[in-house]
């Protein structure tokens, strides 16, 4: 009976009583893990958050043996949302927290937002309360950053909040579109949309900030995206030594922008900017590592632009089948072309095999190389039987080529087309 006694006064022991255990080196560190009380990995709520530091001052990890309490938790959230550990605990109370325990948190950490926002840890806090949907606490957010949207914009980790509050305020304002709450959320965005546009010039290269656009756009409606619409098609007419077309960062916003216009159905808009693209210096739109999926996207939703980019490439199906990332654009257009854009394509390279100066056939060449192996077999798999047939006769197969390290797949491909037959 004794000792049933004092075990359940160990149990009942608080977080402010509990002993402390400071760990110095990476010893003492792995055995105090083992030992811990092997209740706290049962508890489902609490199994991956066994540990957690809140002594700071010191910089030595605490590793406690009881669970803490959600009191704790609220009074400490600041320090804890700054850890690893501390951080999911306080998320995890905010989640399955009743109105009473989210209004405690918030209290506690609306101080911090700014800089709760750029922690490592911390964002995460800040995210969950926003996608939360309490609108008092949206409002009270964005009034916190609203005089730091560049900073966050920009910021490895300031730019998640940032854009969890543009998409958050992005569904609050088609779910309350004919209401009061609908038009104050379009207007924050509106503001947003506007500071960011200033200082555009710091974030479409950016790769943070890039993000922040893309999900900016993504929020935007067919009122307020004109003028983010025509800031990027100004950079990427005139802006020649650092072209969005041509960015690892800046590709991704066109192609946003292209999807975006699409859904909003803006026609006149899309048709002007799909122009522009494709008149920029289209040889390297083509080869570029970016730009090509640019291409790749405008083939796939805008049918209508197919042959006005066969016609672009005309005369240069050989070369560009060789190349890295323009075969790419070859292959796209035989999958969703239609048969007479599909077979312009087949005809070209039976037109090029008979003008060679090579010994081998051009055909062969590119039976034999690392890109060119997949244009030669999307012709067999998508071209009308007389490219096909005339494609495969200049093929000459034999023990050497069936070996092949790219031609092999061509072989397979003619055999079942063979069988098919």
């Amino acid at each position: 009976m004794i000792k049933e006694t004092n075990e359940q006064n160990k149990n009942e022991i608080t977080i402010s009583n509990k002993q402390e255990i400071y760990i110095n080196n990476n010893t003492k560190n792995n055995n105090n893990i083992n030992n811990f009380n092997k209740n706290i990995l049962n508890n489902q709520k609490y199994k991956d958050y066994y540990q957690f530091n809140f002594n700071l001052e010191n910089n030595n990890k605490i590793y406690n043996s009881m669970i803490p309490s959600t009191q704790y938790i609220i009074r400490m959230s600041i320090l804890l949302s700054k850890e690893k550990i501390g951080s999911k605990l306080v998320q995890m109370e905010y989640e399955g927290g009743n109105d009473e325990i989210k209004n405690e948190i918030f209290e506690t950490l609306k101080k911090q937002i700014v800089p709760l926002s750029e922690d490592i840890f911390g964002n995460y806090v800040i995210q969950k309360i926003l996608f939360s949907g309490d609108i008092k606490k949206i409002d009270y957010i964005f009034d916190s950053i609203k005089g730091f949207l560049l900073d966050l914009s920009i910021h490895q980790n300031g730019c998640r909040v940032l854009q969890a509050l543009i998409e958050i305020l992005g569904v609050l304002k088609d779910k309350f579109s004919s209401g009061r709450e609908g038009q104050k959320c379009k207007e924050k965005i509106e503001i947003i949309t506007e500071i960011l546009i200033k200082n555009i010039s710091n974030l479409l290269y950016d790769q943070n900030g890039n993000h922040v656009i893309q999900k900016l756009i993504d929020a935007l409606d067919g009122d307020n995206i004109n003028g983010i619409y025509s800031e990027i098609l100004n950079y990427i007419q005139y802006d020649c030594k650092t072209n969005l077309l041509f960015n690892k960062y800046g590709s991704r916003i066109v192609q946003n922008l292209l999807y975006k216009l699409n859904e909003l159905q803006k026609e006149k808009e899309n048709n002007n900017l799909i122009d522009i693209i494709c008149d920029n210096n289209f040889d390297e739109i083509c080869k570029n590592q970016y730009s090509n999926y640019i291409l790749q996207l405008i083939i796939e939703n805008h049918k209508d632009k197919i042959e006005f980019i066969c016609n672009k490439l005309k005369g240069n199906i050989y070369n560009y089948s060789l190349d890295n990332y323009a075969s790419y654009i070859i292959q796209k257009i035989i999958e969703i072309g239609n048969s007479q854009q599909r077979d312009q394509i087949g005809k070209e390279i039976i037109e090029n095999n008979k003008s060679g100066n090579n010994e081998e056939n051009s055909i062969m060449e590119l039976v034999k190389h690392k890109n060119g192996n997949f244009v030669i077999q999307k012709v067999i798999q998508f071209c009308s039987s007389d490219i096909k047939n005339q494609i495969i006769k200049k093929i000459k197969i034999n023990n050497y080529i069936k070996r092949g390290k790219y031609s092999k797949y061509v072989c397979n491909i003619i055999d079942r087309y063979n069988c098919s037959n």
